[in-house]
């Protein structure tokens, strides 16, 4: 297939049969995508206990779906979607950073805001929320009106969801989630000796991958406790990697409960103690402070 950042299921079907292609959706090895024009999003914190958001962005281009979305659109072929990811940071720009309704927090729209600039967000897979619009509480207008026979002055506010439609029909499919699928296989470069051998010479320099994760997420949550640590890695090593907000590299593997095992994208596997992860932690931490 053409070198693409996505293909449409039609451009698919010359080298990937449907059936192929819809068991490794329901397998969960590939979501659904979908090109939406400019829309406003409210990003929010992956794994907090109710929405916590973030910044409001204006963004156009690719989102995906989660697993279970993907699942159900294959069943009823159209949705309604008001939580999805947006797929490239680059085509995002900060339309607000502070909280932008009237309405107080705590709320059943949203638990809490807490701000973050675009440049500390995630580049891929941003999670969040199509915006939503503050209006007039009908119910207790109506109400007020049959009471008092008059239109009330202090009818309170609440927040509507907004929603996006999609049909299968106009899906996509991102050339990384193939990939990740094995649905797609990259041309393979041919490297000459002499690059091969600088490459060998150099291979003592590459960086720990296990250390620039927990960078992410020390950047991330800058109070991040080793407890909490552990409970984000064990909940992103439940997703595929195209599902995980900081693990985007999949280099999780499992997690027992007392070790993890990772691999880095060099093939080289790892296991650690998960009683040293706070000391772990501590040296990322210290290494942060100091650049």
């Amino acid at each position: 297939m053409e070198d693409k950042e996505y293909f449409t299921i039609t451009e698919i079907k010359s080298s990937v049969s449907k059936s192929d292609l819809f068991y490794a959706v329901q397998s969960r090895e590939l979501v659904f995508s979908f090109f939406i024009p400019e829309m406003l999003y409210i990003a929010v914190e992956p794994y907090s206990e109710g929405k916590v958001g973030q910044i409001v962005l204006a963004y156009e281009g690719i989102i995906s779906l989660t697993s279970d979305d993907s699942i159900r659109l294959i069943h009823e072929k159209s949705l309604q979607l008001t939580s999805v990811k947006l797929a490239n940071r680059a085509n995002a720009t900060v339309h607000a950073i502070d909280y932008p309704f009237q309405l107080k927090l705590p709320n059943p729209y949203m638990n809490s805001w807490r701000p973050r600039k675009l440049r500390d967000m995630p580049v891929s897979d941003i999670e969040a929320i199509v915006m939503a619009k503050e209006v007039i509480d009908e119910r207790k207008l109506l109400s007020s009106i049959l009471k008092s026979h008059n239109i009330p002055q202090d009818i309170p506010q609440v927040i509507k969801s907004n929603s996006i439609s999609i049909k299968l029909e106009d899906a996509v499919v991102r050339r990384d989630h193939l990939l990740h699928a094995n649905l797609l296989s990259e041309p393979k470069v041919t490297i000459s000796d002499d690059i091969g051998r600088s490459n060998l010479s150099t291979g003592n320099h590459r960086s720990n991958q296990f250390h620039e994760l927990l960078t992410e997420l020390i950047r991330i949550h800058p109070k991040l406790s080793k407890k909490q640590c552990e409970k984000i890695l064990r909940q992103e090593v439940e997703l595929s990697k195209d599902e995980r907000s900081y693990d985007r590299k999949g280099i999780i593997l499992d997690i027992s409960d007392t070790e993890l095992l990772w691999e880095s994208s060099y093939g080289n596997q790892q296991t650690i103690k998960l009683n040293s992860l706070g000391t772990i932690l501590s040296k990322v931490r210290k290494k942060i402070n100091a650049s």
